[in-house]
């Protein structure tokens, strides 16, 4: 099979040739020697480093890793990049208060700098390897791209206070990542990573995903319609969170990544409880196991394949982004043994 047709086959829930496998990071500068910086801001360099991962390593799809901050500097707010940790800070919100939300305009992503520079790297990538491998533009839900321009502070304190205000500003985000969506896939995209940082109960309540959350996330969903592949990420930075399950289950998307290592929500339950929904896409701790040592590697992705494989619809993947330090010997010890007893 080639790649296309076994990610393909996998998120439709069957069984390929083998499992497939992708890995990713924000760090996919070190792959071209350029800084973190230059990548964030260039389209071009952009394309270029995740071409250069895709010349060393065979994955079976691409995961499109920006800045995760882009947005941010085209809405006014001002950033700090991170070179050693391939990250960036918002130093200057451009959410500063309340009555700010209301004040946010709807931007068109081809003529806001940073979100037209990513529109160039995802046609760049759609002339290099479109068809040859499937590729998606990962993307932020409103919740979250709210609490990036503002902090988590400012946008759970409307929740409490200033519902109304709030979500004004998250119908003019959900707008904005609406067209940005839409050129995504002018532009030749396959499909999308879909990011959810509130989805546990440790950030946020059932309650509170219901109104400020799912709402807005259908409508950017709508907007993916005709994508190959809509992947949702379930965000957790916390050590045995517990996913909001139930709320998450019903959304229309293809496959769930998550941290199935870091959760309450294991790969084991999650092929019980969640294999006739999504496509499952975990199996690799990128907190700890993808620094370790590829002997660990290796039993990891084997008893990850033991676990979820059976019966088809699983993708090995991390949790989360690897580290910009992650050696790249583990990440070859992840790839070969995929390949090696991955098969159907």
């Amino acid at each position: 099979m080639t790649p296309p047709e076994r990610f393909a086959s996998a998120i439709r829930r069957e069984k390929p040739d083998r499992v497939p496998i992708s890995l990713w990071t924000h760090g996919f500068n070190r792959f071209i020697g350029t800084s973190f910086r230059e990548f964030a801001r260039n389209g071009d360099k952009m394309a270029e480093a995740h071409l250069a991962f895709l010349e060393k390593f065979t994955v079976d799809f691409l995961k499109v890793t920006p800045c995760g901050l882009f947005f941010a500097e085209d809405w006014g707010g001002k950033l700090d990049y991170i070179e050693e940790r391939a990250s960036v800070i918002c130093t200057d919100y451009p959410v500063k208060s309340t009555e700010d939300w209301e004040r946010l305009e709807v931007l068109d992503p081809r003529n806001a700098k940073l979100h037209a520079e990513q529109l160039k790297c995802i046609r760049i990538l759609n002339r290099e390897i479109g068809g040859k491998i499937p590729f998606l533009e990962t993307t932020f839900n409103s919740l979250t791209t709210a609490a990036k321009i503002a902090g988590d502070q400012r946008v759970f304190s409307d929740m409490r206070k200033n519902p109304s205000a709030l979500k004004k500003g998250l119908e003019t985000i959900t707008q904005t990542l609406s067209e940005f969506v839409r050129a995504c896939l002018i532009e030749g995209v396959g499909g999308f990573f879909l990011s959810l940082k509130a989805s546990s109960t440790d950030v946020i309540t059932p309650q509170q995903f219901d109104e400020f959350s799912t709402p807005y996330d259908m409508k950017l969903l709508d907007a993916m319609k005709g994508s190959e592949a809509i992947i949702l990420h379930a965000h957790s930075e916390k050590p045995g969170a517990e996913l909001i399950v139930d709320r998450i289950k019903k959304y229309p998307v293809q496959a769930l990544n998550w941290w199935d290592k870091g959760t309450t929500l294991t790969l084991r339950k999650a092929k019980s409880e969640l294999s006739e929904m999504f496509c499952l896409n975990a199996g690799i701790d990128h907190a700890e196991t993808l620094l370790g040592s590829p002997e660990a590697i290796q039993r990891e992705v084997k008893e990850a394949i033991k676990v979820a494989a059976p019966n088809g619809g699983f993708i090995l993947g991390p949790g989360c982004v690897m580290s910009p330090t992650t050696p790249e010997r583990n990440i070859s010890a992840a790839l070969e043994t995929a390949w090696k007893y991955g098969k159907y």
